[in-house]
């Protein structure tokens, strides 16, 4: 279907927490991974079109994230500051 996908960054530009924004509610998959390509966080969500998440427990540094949803595999590049 038509979802989107939308990574929103908060802490003024830093990213502490960050939310994924789904056009409405589905099953999604998100994994977190640093530049090392090991999965630091994996976590899975339904029924819900908003889901925060806690980066304050991870050092600084460059991370990916990767989001399934139906089909779909979108992967955004964040930096923890």
């Amino acid at each position: 279907n038509g979802q989107v996908v939308e990574l929103m960054r908060f802490e003024n530009g830093f990213p502490v927490y960050f939310t994924i924004d789904l056009n409405e509610p589905a099953a999604c998959s998100v994994a977190i991974f640093n530049m090392m390509g090991e999965k630091i966080l994996k976590e899975e969500f339904s029924g819900v079109s908003r889901h925060q998440f806690n980066l304050s427990a991870f050092p600084a540094g460059i991370y990916l994230v990767r989001v399934i949803l139906d089909d779909k595999i979108t992967t955004e590049k964040i930096i923890r500051q």
